[in-house]
């Protein structure tokens, strides 16, 4: 065999780079070989779309200028009779600031009473499903978890060995390595004791190419692919291509799930006849947790302060938000940290949004983009369907621990919900596709998309306002009371939600979560605010990739 390798290796190039890059260093020492790394190739950039650009451009401008137009337009005979044009306009400004932060939080009321309702019904419907039951033949769908990994050799190891270690009848584990640039695709062959196979599926899906398939010789129902950096949403696509069950489930590579989170996520589709096109768990921040082999042995809060603000903000998001709108039928998002989808339905629609794939558009918010795009099509072939968030099947996710890492995943996020809201804006206001045109969209598009102007704008008035002595004492104190203390109301309700069945955190830290409700205000939601207005504005140059976190690793026990 090594007459044959350094033959052919000899006459033929791409035998050459095959055997260099994938052979054992003892091997090609022996026929005079060096052994090379993986060859790093840049990812193909998306055309410039300019329609988004305009689209996203027109709405900027009128958030900007929306609010002082408003008041010019209402008020224009007061503000001209009082004599004080200038201290009446700012006046009046701020007014509509307070009734902005009244709006929003006041649907946040409303859905935190709608997820007081579905957290209480979706936890006694799993109360009343016994464990042998759901391991009946064939009762649950088989699932494939898609784990895609970019620069996670830190934590790599814990959460593929979670995933081994979950219990569900019948799944496999594909972890697909997205060219890492780090020693991910090593630390897995060496710990896993992996070894290369020709490949063995079909690829109804185009993705960016294939560098190899790799079996377990002590797991079976691992499988690990080695690819060309495309995007998370490239990765999954190639990881659809090689799942052999009904249903996948994506999940980050740096996530661990709880034993029993596939089975309370599956268990809902008993629970109502409509298809489910698509399910997500809990995202639970693992800073602060203690884990050992995998699993968290110890739940808490993590202690650095942008850690501790995060996970308030998760609580608000998912615990309260997610719940609510699963409820109203209008949840248009599923995390990509945790979301299980009908593979069938995957590949009729294209699979995830990418460059390389069918539609030929990228996108860094392909986890929104899938299920807004499954909802578009169940709406349109006006069939029954269902997407369900379950809030007590727990995924934990490590957050950023420094701010820098922070600020560029909430930059891609943005950029993200932009994209979607471009892309697909014919649902916007649009009666035909029902809650999800006239609720969940309209939100994300006032709130989330020109909210952050919104507040800029409230923000500079107070300070100029403040500056000139013409700050109203009493619309400060409405201020206050639309944004501290609906805050902290709708944080702690969250944390009961949370705690309603389990003991997440101790007495100590709820009462830490309860100030930070509080001090929250005064800094950290006005950077988070700003830095998602700059966000807004990085999307018109279309720059920005999927990008790479710098990982801490899970605290083991």
């Amino acid at each position: 065999m090594l007459v044959l390798i350094k033959k052919y290796a000899l006459i033929d190039p791409f035998y050459l780079d095959q055997f260099t890059i994938y052979l054992n260093a003892d091997i090609l020492k022996k026929i005079g070989l060096i052994k090379k790394a993986q060859p790093l190739i840049s990812r193909e950039k998306a055309p410039r779309e300019k329609s988004k650009i305009i689209w996203i451009s027109i709405w900027i401008s009128v958030a900007i200028i929306l609010l002082p137009l408003l008041v010019l337009v209402t008020q224009l005979n007061q503000l001209i009779n009082n004599g004080n044009f200038f201290a009446d306009w700012l006046t009046y400004i701020n007014k509509y600031v307070v009734y902005y932060f009244l709006a929003i939080n006041s649907i946040y009321l409303s859905l935190l009473i709608f997820s007081v309702i579905g957290s209480e019904q979706s936890l006694n419907m799993w109360d009343i499903k016994k464990a042998n039951f759901l391991f009946e033949h064939d009762l649950l769908p088989s699932i494939s978890i898609i784990a895609p990994a970019y620069n996670e050799e830190k934590s790599i190891i814990e959460s593929v060995t979670s995933l081994l270690n979950l219990k569900y009848p019948k799944y496999e584990v594909v972890v697909v390595n997205d060219g890492s640039k780090d020693q991910t695709m090593q630390v897995l062959i060496n710990h896993f004791k992996l070894e290369r196979k020709h490949p063995f599926f079909t690829l109804p899906l185009s993705t960016k190419p294939l560098r190899g398939v790799y079996v377990s010789t002590t797991t079976p129902n691992l499988i690990v692919i080695d690819k060309v950096n495309g995007g998370k949403a490239d990765a999954l696509n190639l990881g659809i291509n090689a799942a052999k069950y009904e249903f996948v489930c994506g999940i980050d590579a740096d996530s661990l799930l709880e034993e029993e989170a596939l089975l309370k996520v599956m268990s809902t589709t008993l629970d109502d006849a409509r298809a489910h096109i698509a399910l997500g768990g809990n995202i639970v921040p693992v800073n602060g947790c203690k884990v050992d082999r995998g699993k968290v042995e110890h739940t808490g809060l993590g202690k650095k302060a942008i850690v501790r603000f995060q996970t308030l903000e998760y609580l608000r998001a998912f615990t309260t938000g997610r719940i609510g709108w699963s409820k109203l039928n209008s949840l248009l998002i599923i995390s990509g940290a945790f979301g299980l989808f009908s593979r069938q339905s995957l590949v009729k629609i294209g699979g995830y949004l990418t460059i390389s794939g069918q539609l030929k558009k990228d996108t860094v918010g392909e986890d929104m983009e899938l299920v807004v795009r499954l909802t578009y099509r169940a709406l349109k072939e006006k069939q029954p369907y269902r997407v369900k968030y379950v809030h007590h099947a727990q995924c934990y996710t490590e957050l950023p621990s420094e701010m820098r890492s922070l600020l560029k995943q909430r930059n891609r996020w943005q950029r993200g919900l932009l994209d979607i809201l471009s892309y697909h804006r014919h649902i916007l206001f649009n009666p035909r596709y029902k809650q999800p045109g006239l609720l969940g969209f309209p939100y994300f598009f006032i709130f989330e998309m020109l909210g952050p102007f919104f507040e800029a704008v409230s923000y500079l008035s107070i300070i100029i306002s403040f500056a000139f002595g013409l700050l109203n004492l009493p619309i400060v104190i409405l201020m206050s009371v639309a944004t501290i203390l609906y805050g902290v109301v709708i944080s702690l309700f969250s944390v009961l939600i949370t705690e309603r069945r389990s003991s997440f955190f101790s007495n100590k830290e709820t009462l830490i979560i309860t100030f930070l409700a509080i001090l929250e205000n005064f800094g950290y939601r006005q950077i988070m605010s700003l830095h998602r207005m700059v966000s807004t504005f990085s999307a018109l140059k279309e720059s920005g990739t999927w990008g790479s976190q710098n990982r801490q690793g899970f605290v083991k026990k």
